[in-house]
């Protein structure tokens, strides 16, 4: 079984062999830090459920220590596939890397780039909102959002810090049984035109978020 308790500083070990300290001792920092997204997105079984639309994904980035993604405020990504995504029945994956975007200042350390939160409480928190452009209405039947957690703690009397790939975590999906969040339908529809559906939808992030400073399980 792999050491996880060693105390080494992150710039000299590859990503796979992250370790982690448990909190404790005179602590300067510690945050949590979202290095990638995956979204799963299903449109629906039904008549005239996909569209030819452009879609985004809207979330906003606050000024945080930790962060080096840019730019800060509101940001507006496009999910496209190279094939025609976003058909009758049929499932999509689309991955929003933020270690590429890495830009200067903010925290160092192996691959850094990420938006940072105080905890995975804020990180639960967050604002990602789905948005069309255009009035050929898409139909929703089903959601899953992952995203790929590391979480950082430093130290004042020593200058390295400990760290812990939490790796992909489920951040929230379509809520059970009673289909999409105030809504009685099992489907949810965007579009530009409100006799259709609304123009934007927030996923809900509802799922069990790790607790700071909780230990690797296997």
């Amino acid at each position: 079984m792999k050491d996880k308790t060693s105390k080494t500083s992150p710039s000299s070990q590859s990503d796979a062999d992250c370790n982690y300290e448990p909190f404790g001792g005179n602590v300067r920092a510690s945050f949590v830090k979202l290095r990638a997204l995956k979204i799963i997105l299903k449109t629906a079984d039904v008549k005239d459920a996909g569209t030819d639309d452009s879609v985004h994904l809207s979330y906003f980035i606050g000024v945080h220590y930790g962060t080096n993604t840019g730019p800060a405020g509101w940001n507006l990504d496009e999910l496209d596939k190279k094939w025609d995504d976003r058909e009758r029945g049929r499932s999509d994956i689309y991955e929003i890397d933020f270690i590429k975007r890495q830009i200067a200042g903010g925290h160092g350390g192996v691959n850094s780039g990420g938006i940072a939160f105080d905890n995975f409480e804020k990180a639960k928190a967050a604002s990602f909102k789905l948005q069309i452009d255009g009035n050929d209405a898409w139909t929703i039947s089903e959601y899953f959002v992952l995203g790929e957690f590391v979480e950082y703690v430093e130290y004042n009397e020593r200058p390295i810090e400990s760290y812990k790939n939490h790796g992909w975590i489920l951040m929230g999906s379509t809520p059970p049984k009673t289909g999409f969040q105030d809504s009685d339908s099992p489907h949810v529809t965007l579009s530009t035109d409100p006799s259709e559906g609304a123009s934007e939808f927030k996923l809900d992030f509802n799922a069990v978020f790790p607790e700071d400073g909780t230990p690797i399980v296997n």
